[in-house]
């Protein structure tokens, strides 16, 4: 494992957690708040995780609703993640839909495009976190500037935590390769395979205990390889994290290349792999093979 990881994973913790304190700055901790979790895989349970854990150090009482529930607060805080991604997504455009304009807004680091009208509907409500760039200039015209941040992904912040109860597993030596790709609309080549792990269960992620069982569950299999490659983004944030050596390639659009450039590419064992043009063949380099890495060099 580079021994850079650790100093530079902690920058981005440091970063991640100053982004959420400046969140929930205006918001009395005494004053009850309702915490919506983002639906979806278990990428989306490890967002949801680290962000009710923050929740719960900053906030006397929390109330977890799902997203089929009303929340009951005037404060309501909602997961990250990539589900308000025009038009890929639409259930968090729908749950938005359903608040009116009693509630204020708080959205943990999201990647978003589209859904002008729901973001407006909250301008002078909201606060949003945003996990790349080219979120945070598309949102900064939709609302105020003031009231938008850019952020990492919230699941940086399960670091410590999942290395710590890891801990006996990421020195142990591998050689194996773990290649775990999507099968879904963002999926950019359908030819490439492996166990996708991170789709292996989806929920609603009301249960903090049941959803950090579910993420430690796909890090220790991560955990068991020297290097995974895939172009689920939770999966190389926590394979990353691991101390894997890590493979990001594109998805079907932005988000994979502009959350890697912003967040993971300052990590020393993390490359990413554009989208191969079509017809140039399915081969997938290994990090020997000449990968563009996060600091320019061709290999690692």
């Amino acid at each position: 494992m580079p021994e850079a990881l650790v100093p530079a994973l902690a920058a981005i913790i440091a970063e991640t957690t100053a982004a959420c304190e400046w969140l929930s700055a205006d918001v009395d901790g005494h004053e009850p708040i309702s915490f919506v979790p983002n639906p979806g895989n278990i990428g989306d349970a490890a967002i949801n995780v680290a962000c009710h854990a923050f929740l719960e150090a900053r906030f006397d009482r929390i109330e977890l609703r799902a997203m089929a529930e009303s929340p009951p607060t005037e404060c309501v805080f909602v997961g990250g993640g990539g589900n308000l991604v025009e038009p890929l997504y639409s259930n968090v455009r729908d749950w938005l839909g359903q608040l009116d304009l009693r509630h204020r807004l708080f959205m943990f680091p999201a990647t978003i495009r589209g859904f002008s009208a729901e973001l407006k509907r909250f301008a002078g409500r909201s606060r949003i976190l945003c996990r790349d760039p080219i979120t945070f200039a598309y949102v900064t015209t939709q609302i105020p500037r003031e009231h938008t941040l850019l952020s990492h992904d919230a699941a940086f912040l399960l670091g410590p935590r999942l290395r710590h109860d890891l801990a006996s597993r990421i020195d142990k030596a591998t050689a194996a390769k773990c290649r775990s790709f999507r099968n879904d609309s963002e999926r950019v080549h359908a030819e490439l395979g492996g166990l996708d792990i991170m789709a292996h269960y989806q929920g609603a992620w009301t249960d903090m205990a049941f959803a950090y069982q579910a993420v430690i569950a796909a890090a220790r299999f991560l955990a068991g390889f020297d290097e995974v490659e895939t172009d689920r983004l939770h999966c190389a944030i926590v394979a990353a994290m691991l101390g894997r050596r890590t493979v990001l390639r594109a998805n079907s659009y932005f988000k994979n290349a502009a959350v890697f450039a912003h967040s993971l590419a300052r990590l020393p064992n993390t490359a990413f792999l554009e989208a191969v043009p079509s017809g140039a063949g399915a081969h997938v380099p290994a990090l020997e093979d000449g990968v563009r890495t996060s600091d320019g060099n061709d290999t690692i």
